[in-house]
């Protein structure tokens, strides 16, 4: 009789509690519960086992069969894992209580296109993208500075027997492979 009546006490507090949130997330909510109990105590009868199989050998010394011992506390153990699980289970569906919080106001974010790149042309050191870029946004210049290179020939310093990334000979500061070495 009184385990009628608890059972009756407790499927009228989970049938409130049911009525609280929609099903879908009602039966979310209860296999949530389910895996997290599950996956906590799977991981302590699997460290269990462990123990237990480093120290069912000393089970010979008292004239028993160590794998027969085993299998007979790691049964007993996998019960009591069961039952410690449908009794966590149960306890934390009925302790558990909802709490509905209003949204969180949504913040204007600045509109970005939809496409940002930078393209810097090699040979002019300019930005050669028609389209708008992330620097232009920032008010970052795309273009690279260079010296102006005065009484030089085009071609003088082209065809060189100079490593790509030594300093140009012409002065620029710049490597060679940006500057006359680009232009053969």
């Amino acid at each position: 009789m009184i385990e009628e009546r608890l059972a009756g006490l407790a499927d009228a507090a989970i049938a409130e509690k049911t009525q609280e949130v929609e099903a879908a997330d009602w039966h979310m909510i209860e296999k949530s519960i389910m895996l997290q109990s599950l996956d906590h105590h799977w991981k302590e009868h699997l460290s269990t086992l462990d123990a237990l199989r480093q120290v069912v050998h000393l089970r010979a010394y008292a004239q028993k069969t160590p794998i027969n011992e085993y299998k007979q506390e790691a049964f007993a153990l996998f019960e009591r894992m069961l039952e410690n699980i449908r009794e966590d289970v149960t306890s934390s569906i009925a302790r558990v209580q909802f709490r509905m919080e209003a949204p969180q106001p949504q913040f204007d974010l600045p509109v970005l296109p939809d496409f940002i790149t930078t393209h810097i042309d090699p040979f002019s050191g300019e930005d050669n993208s028609a389209d708008i870029d992330g620097s232009q946004l920032a008010g970052i210049t795309t273009t690279i500075p260079r010296a102006p290179v005065d009484n030089v020939a085009a071609g003088e310093f082209a065809n060189l027997d100079i490593s790509r990334n030594a300093l140009c000979p012409c002065g620029s500061g710049q490597k060679y492979k940006h500057c006359h070495g680009a232009l053969s």
